[in-house]
């Protein structure tokens, strides 16, 4: 992620992270780098009280507000190697799934 500002490599404290002087524009940077960080800090604590995995990923997308679509059954079988339907039944890796209307019924064999 960036946070599409810039400052003079010059004016720039490595230390701190943010860019030195007293201008106006200076401090504005410096208080916009600020909230980004505490945003960033915000949503590394949701996720742990979530008690989610912590990764790059979750973390910019609690950031960013995107919430993580969960796969829906039929998806994931479908990234398997799915062979073929026969009738009802969809057999997956040696493993067939019977669908009964809306409920799904495993039988594991």
């Amino acid at each position: 992620m960036s946070a599409v500002r810039s400052c003079e490599p010059a004016r720039r404290c490595s230390k701190s992270n943010r860019e030195t002087g007293t201008k106006e524009s200076v401090r504005l940077l410096n208080i916009y780098l600020d909230e980004l960080e505490k945003k960033v800090e915000e949503a590394h604590t949701q996720l742990i009280k979530e008690r989610k995995e912590i990764t790059t990923v979750s973390l910019k997308n609690k950031f960013l507000g995107k919430e993580e679509q969960k796969p829906m059954l039929l998806d994931i079988l479908k990234k398997g190697s799915m062979t073929f339907w026969e009738g009802n039944t969809m057999f997956v890796e040696k493993k067939a799934l019977r669908i009964v209307s809306k409920d799904i019924v495993c039988n594991i064999n």
